[in-house]
């Protein structure tokens, strides 16, 4: 797969790929987690699986016993995923992220899903607890911007 980069200094920015090279590339991270049984499920977000240029592939990754997955499997884990797409592969734990990253993961696509209750039960308490806090999130904003 050809892809033009713009080069923005430190940072490349690949074109929006096709609906075709998205689904493939999510179901290669897909078999390439699958292989980590520590994982309950994993999530592909951000601008690559929205259709928009993108930097790197945003993966959210949630472990089977609930506890946050050390540095060294996260970083592995992301290295595996690299090799195989041959593009930047950004992972994220979900058991340790914030809230509003966990909202915004829960938004993306299914990658791995090992047992689909689970996700829809984990989706709830994070939408529920988002929404609770989001008239805070909005006033933090506004006192932020506020002169």
């Amino acid at each position: 797969m050809a892809r033009s980069v713009v080069d923005e200094g430190l940072r490349r920015v690949f074109p929006a790929a096709a609906d075709s090279e998205r689904e493939a590339l999510g179901m290669a991270v897909g078999r390439v987690l699958a292989e980590w049984d520590e994982l309950d499920f994993a999530l592909g977000f951000g601008s690559f699986f929205e259709g928009l240029p993108y930097r790197d592939l945003d993966v959210a990754l949630h472990s089977r016993d609930g506890w946050p997955l050390d540095e060294a499997t996260l970083a592995a884990i992301g290295r595996a995923c690299e090799r195989v797409v041959r593009l930047p592969v950004d992972v994220v734990d979900l058991v340790a992220a914030p809230l509003p990253l966990r909202f915004w993961a829960s938004r993306g696509i299914a990658l791995l899903v090992r047992d689909p209750e689970r996700l829809a039960h984990w989706k709830e308490r994070t939408w529920l607890a988002y929404w609770d806090m989001a008239w805070m999130y909005r006033q933090q904003w506004r006192d932020l911007v506020r002169p």
